[in-house]
């Protein structure tokens, strides 16, 4: 018996705005004979054997259910794709799930997988097509106010669109799609208040817009440059890195004076500056008492 993870993972629950601890343990109950395990978007079949089927959308115990990884979303089916990425064929693997106070324990089998090829054993068009299903679901995922599992399948279309073979041969509206897949991960970075991920993906999209030779090419181009200031302004904002958000929010109003989020933005930074100034010189004056 081995114990192939013990992780845990926040989730911003879809009914509040606070974080749910979910805890996740699986272990081997039965060792496979073969050496491969099953790749990111591999053709896998497997049983559950033991579980809440409601929580894997109504699928039957013990019958065989061929899918392929990733290619499904909920907090649920992150769990069993990390699981069955980790198994060899013919194993049994039990892992427990504890998620908003409610323990559920599942068993599966994986009878057989298709191992998937490597991205730079895809064409172009395999991967367009594959980042197209990746964004999809990243989308229903944001919309359903799952920020961290939207981010990871918005990270797996990037990654297919950053690919050597995709830049060697773009396709229409190559640096469109990258850009808005960013500004899609910066605002499921926001949510979750990572901070340094709204700044790093805004960097990438405002590089992107800015180019002269791609703005043209982009409808709504300056809209999507001032939403995207904005987010990194509030994220330098949240870092006390307020230099940089004030030029951030200067280039917003520049282009949109009646942006009326900016302008209240701009207000807590300058109220956040003033306490800031206040307590240094306190801090100051009392060194030299």
């Amino acid at each position: 018996m081995r114990i192939l993870w013990y992780h845990y993972f926040i989730i911003i629950s879809n009914t509040s705005s606070i974080s749910t601890m979910l805890i996740t343990k699986s272990t081997i109950l039965n060792e496979g004979q073969k050496l491969l395990l099953p790749s990111t978007f591999s053709d896998v079949t497997f049983r559950l054997l033991f579980g809440n089927s409601d929580l894997f959308q109504g699928i039957q115990l013990n019958t065989p259910i061929t899918y392929k990884l990733q290619h499904n979303s909920g907090v649920a089916w992150y769990i069993l794709d990390a699981c069955l990425m980790k198994m060899k064929c013919g194993e049994c693997a039990e892992f427990r799930i504890n998620y908003l106070d409610q323990l559920i324990m599942v068993k599966l089998h994986l009878e057989d997988f298709k191992v998937a090829p490597d991205t730079w054993e895809m064409s172009v068009e395999q991967k367009h097509s594959l980042a197209a299903e990746m964004k999809l679901l990243g989308t229903n995922l944001l919309k359903g106010k799952e920020y961290l599992l939207a981010a990871e399948k918005y990270g797996l279309a990037l990654k297919l669109l950053i690919s050597d073979g995709c830049r060697a041969q773009p396709m229409d509206n190559h640096e469109e799609k990258i850009s808005l897949i960013r500004m899609n991960m910066s605002l499921c970075f926001m949510k979750l208040n990572a901070y340094d991920g709204v700044i790093y993906h805004s960097k990438f999209v405002l590089d992107c817009l800015e180019n002269a030779d791609v703005a043209v090419k982009i409808p709504k181009c300056q809209d999507l440059i001032i939403k995207t200031l904005y987010r990194r302004a509030w994220a330098y904002c949240q870092i006390n890195e307020f230099e940089k958000c004030k030029s951030d929010i200067s280039r917003v109003l520049e282009l949109d004076p009646d942006n009326g989020e900016t302008s209240k933005l701009l207000s807590v930074v300058e109220s956040r500056v003033k306490q800031n100034d206040r307590k240094m010189s306190n801090n100051l004056r009392s060194m030299f008492r």
